[in-house]
């Protein structure tokens, strides 16, 4: 690839494409992104597609029907393929290990690095469940703002 942008002129020198932060980030969204598609696929999936057909024959346009009928069915789908990928990620060991390398580090690097290499247990088993409690933390507040999602929807 280096090769070829520099054969274009596009860049004069070819530039680092591993062990670097953006590499993880591009590893993280390759191996990430199938659970955010399936999640989103599923919450279009349960959309009566009659309803936008409503709000288009009510004077709306395809656009406007996407954006007040579609997207706020939609929001449970994208919201819980958001908190799978985000739990996903901030467990994620070997990926960043690979391709950012030893500088790049995440939570689960640090906690691994605390047990394994440095054989300190009690920094590794705190690192561990701090983790644990904000992941936790965070499928709480969702279910807490699903649930009520789920009871206004229904009261209405």
């Amino acid at each position: 690839m280096n090769w070829a942008l520099i054969e274009i002129g596009l860049i004069s020198e070819p530039f680092q494409m591993l062990y670097n932060e953006t590499t993880v980030i591009l590893g993280l969204v390759h191996f990430l992104l199938p659970f955010m598609i399936l999640n989103v696929y599923v919450a279009l999936e349960g959309i009566d597609t009659s309803l936008e057909d409503a709000a288009c024959s009510l004077g709306s346009t395809r656009w406007q029907s996407f954006l007040e009928v579609t997207l706020p069915l939609s929001l449970p789908g994208l919201a819980m393929g958001g908190l799978l990928c985000f739990v996903l990620s901030a467990g994620t060991y070997i990926t960043p290990l690979v391709l950012g390398g030893p500088t790049d580090a995440m939570f689960a690097n640090l906690a691994f690095e605390a047990i394994i290499t440095q054989l300190n247990w009690p920094l590794g088993s705190a690192l561990s469940l701090m983790l644990l409690a904000i992941l936790g933390a965070l499928v709480l507040i969702y279910n807490h703002f699903l649930v009520l999602g789920q009871l206004m929807k229904g009261l209405s």
